[in-house]
């Protein structure tokens, strides 16, 4: 599985050093280099595609980046945050089934939510 973790917050420098457009542009390399590095199977992406640069949707997602998405954001409601409380586990899947369909492939989120309840 690959992992990358970057810091961004030099980007203000760039933004009121070069403007935004400047800023735009590197941060849309560093997103092209650093999408290149991953492993297509390793991608967390969003159902409707707003995620992907490459404008991606739906079945275009690697099928495990839609079960990686669904499951990595049940374990975020489930387990919490220091900011936020966890979700029992019938509140997480409820929120699954209500984006299936646009944040969630609807037929791995429906799949999903029968598999936790059985």
């Amino acid at each position: 599985m690959s992992w990358i973790m970057c810091d961004v917050n030099g980007m203000k420098v760039v933004n009121d050093t070069y403007g935004h457009q400047a800023g735009d542009e590197l941060l849309c390399r560093v997103a092209y280099i650093l999408r290149n590095c991953v492993r297509d199977e390793d991608l967390v992406a969003r159902w409707a595609g707003d995620v992907y640069p490459e404008g991606l949707v739906g079945k275009e997602i690697p099928l495990l980046a839609r079960i990686i998405s669904i499951v990595d954001a049940y374990d975020v409601m489930t387990t919490g945050r220091p900011y936020k409380e966890p979700m029992s586990k019938e509140e997480a899947l409820a929120e699954i089934k209500r984006c299936a369909g646009s944040q969630f492939d609807l037929e791995l989120a429906e799949e999903f939510v029968n598999m936790m309840m059985s």
